[in-house]
């Protein structure tokens, strides 16, 4: 393990997360991981290559390194095509009146 873990920031802008703490190989201490599952409105899903809302969104595309790729507003019904970004893993925020969605996506 490492004497000190690296923390890798995903959202720009964002100076901190909350912290838990948790046992790694060679540590000393600390509680364990706890894992917490929050529920998320289904207000938009990626399906054939193209992000489809079912309700009006406002999406942002960030790509693994957590720089923006691309910015939206999708009306329920529309599709954003996945063709325009970047191969790789990318993090889609959709943000709408039911709360804030959050998918991982591999193109």
């Amino acid at each position: 393990g490492q004497d000190k873990p690296v923390v890798e920031m995903v959202v720009p802008g964002v100076s901190g997360y909350g912290v838990a703490p948790v046992n790694y190989e060679g540590s000393t201490g600390g509680s364990g991981v706890v894992n917490t599952v929050v529920a998320q409105p289904e207000m938009v899903a990626y399906t054939s290559g193209a992000i489809q809302a079912s309700e009006d969104v406002e999406l942002s595309v960030y790509d693994a390194a957590g720089l923006m790729v691309a910015r939206a507003s999708l009306v329920a019904g529309e599709t954003f095509s996945a063709d325009q970004l970047p191969a790789g893993v990318l993090i889609v925020v959709a943000n709408g009146n039911a709360g804030t969605q959050i998918l991982k996506i591999a193109k």
